[in-house]
């Protein structure tokens, strides 16, 4: 350890000195304007003086910068007007700024222009790299294998309620000609900004923690700039929407481009009102389907009563021929029967020359059946005879006479 140096040997330097020292050096050292690249942590534009003042970030540095009122204007318009975008927190940039510092404020950094191409290169690629890690880890097909129902008609929602895009899909839905019903309950979140992804993601999880109350969720949004939908390109919110428990449909409002989330969503629409559309279409197909297979019931069913009409013709036919035969086979028998009663009239074989005999009402059969001295009855065509019976030396000596 060094021995302390005597007090009268030391020739103080004043911190106001010092700092204007350092200013001077700083100033000599980097003189030029310098393009640095960086994230904006922070912004806020002072509403009093019009200055705008700046966190820069990058990889554990952090510096302050303001962007004067004089520039300000032009620089931010000039942003906006390419990007779509204003310029905000989260946002990667290629700054164009000067060092200074300042004996009261420190080092800090002078904003003099922003380059606006730079900011969605870096989107653009971040967003690229997003797409490659979820094909690679397998999120992609995971919510498109889940089963959509035929008409979706509990539709769960996460949108801005003041969303212009979420009113038109509303009003779509619920007005619409055919008299479709749909139930369609909103989950409020925010829709652009650093918030959103954490906003999304709750309203994602209150969703899938009441999944068996709707048939699919719905996440729209009605367009934007391309930079105000960097958050739907956030990977941890696309994995979520790919492991949701229900089918995703998404209509963020990007025509052409396509987001993280739209990549893994069980279905992409570009903007709200074709999610509607897409819906409608559904219902409208399955009702066309039930319509058609009623009309090939219809057909179906015709067809059969005509083949059963013919068949019931061809029986009845059939039926009244047999009854015809049968009535006149029993004619014929009759007829026969008539004549075999007729054949067996006593009156008809007397007038045959038969006759016939009786004792005591009964009709003679046997000679043997009649004793000597019984009186007979005989019928014949033209009248009756009565007679007595006789034994054999009675009818002998008769004969003797």
């Amino acid at each position: 350890m060094m021995p302390p140096v005597p007090s009268a040997l030391i020739t103080p330097l004043r911190l106001a000195d010092l700092t204007a020292q350092l200013e001077d050096v700083i100033s000599e050292a980097f003189a030029e304007r310098y393009w640095v690249t960086a994230e904006i942590a922070s912004l806020k534009v002072n509403a009093h003086s019009g200055h705008c003042y700046l966190d820069l970030a990058d990889e554990g540095a952090q510096l302050r910068a303001c962007l004067w009122r004089n520039q300000y204007g032009a620089v931010a318009s000039r942003f906006a007007q390419a990007t779509g975008s204003a310029l905000q927190a989260g946002q990667q940039v290629l700054m164009q700024v000067s060092v200074r510092y300042h004996a009261q404020y420190g080092l800090s950094l002078t904003v003099h222009d922003v380059d606006p191409a730079y900011t969605l290169g870096e989107a653009m690629q971040r967003r690229q790299e997003t797409f490659a890690r979820l094909e690679r880890e397998g999120w992609t097909q995971l919510n498109k294998a889940r089963t959509l129902c035929t008409v979706p008609q509990r539709i769960a929602v996460i949108s801005s309620a003041t969303a212009e895009g979420f009113r038109d899909f509303r009003t779509l839905l619920q007005r619409n000609a055919a008299g479709y019903a749909f139930r369609i309950e909103l989950f409020p979140a925010l829709m652009q900004g650093q918030g959103a992804p954490a906003s999304i993601a709750e309203a994602i999880t209150t969703v899938s923690a009441q999944a068996d109350r709707f048939d699919a969720l719905v996440i729209i949004r009605g367009g934007g700039a391309q930079l105000d939908l960097a958050c739907f390109d956030e990977f941890s919110l696309a994995t979520q929407v790919a492991g949701c428990p229900l089918p995703v449909l998404t209509g963020i409002g990007h025509e052409v481009d396509i987001s993280a989330l739209d990549l893994v969503a069980h279905t992409r629409c570009a903007v709200p009102r074709e999610v509607a559309y897409f819906l409608l279409m559904r219902a409208a197909a399955f009702e066309e389907e039930i319509t058609t297979l009623q009309q090939e019931l219809q057909h179906v069913v015709a067809r059969r009563l005509e083949h059963a009409q013919h068949t019931l013709h061809q029986q009845t036919e059939t039926l009244r021929y047999a009854v015809r035969q049968r009535l006149r086979e029993a004619d014929h028998q009759l007829e026969r029967a008539h004549l075999r009663v007729a054949a067996a009239d006593p009156e008809q074989l007397l007038r045959r020359g038969y006759s016939l005999t009786t004792a005591n009402g009964t009709i003679v059969r046997e000679a043997a059946d009649v004793p000597p001295g019984q009186l007979l009855k005989t019928w014949l065509a033209n009248g009756t005879l009565t007679s007595i019976t006789v034994d054999e030396t009675t009818e002998n000596e008769w004969k003797n006479l």
